[in-house]
């Protein structure tokens, strides 16, 4: 082997080793850049609810004496509601809401009605069907006809 080939060789090796290594200098900052501040919250409430789960477990399992295990599970409890009521301060822009209530809307308003005025729903969730369905659209439950139905057939 030359010296120019074992070179080459250890340049690609530092690149590589570059390259692999660059998450690790970065951190989460690139992550945490993209994150939005309700995604944060949300994460920071997980975290105290499985803080709050594993106090209560070191508590039933008595690792922990009650005058230890309620004043941290006080404050654990009252961090978690401060951070919810800044989660409801926060405003939401989340459009898929809108857009799923806009289908619903759509949907209902293709249910038809019979002439005579009675219309047909679901026996288990209540919702409008069509005359001509079998099975509830939203539920899945057979659809059983009217009393006026069956007995004019």
């Amino acid at each position: 082997m030359t010296a120019g080939s074992i070179l080459l060789g250890l340049a690609l090796l530092v690149l590589v080793a570059l390259f692999v290594a660059r998450p690790l200098w970065q951190g989460d900052e690139q992550g945490q850049r993209t994150r939005t501040d309700r995604q944060r919250l949300l994460d920071q409430k997980e975290a105290i609810l499985a803080q709050i789960s594993a106090l209560d477990f070191d508590y039933d399992t008595s690792k922990l004496p009650a005058e230890v295990y309620q004043p941290q599970r006080a404050a654990l409890v009252a961090e978690a509601a401060a951070i919810l009521q800044r989660l409801d301060a926060l405003p939401h822009h989340d459009t898929r809401d809108a857009e799923i209530e806009a289908a619903i809307a759509r949907l209902r308003g293709q249910v038809t009605v019979p002439v005579n005025g009675h219309g047909r729903y679901c026996s288990q969730c209540g919702t409008p069907v069509d005359p001509a369905d079998k099975f509830c659209a939203h539920c899945g439950h057979k659809v059983t006809a009217p009393i006026s139905e069956t007995t004019a057939a």
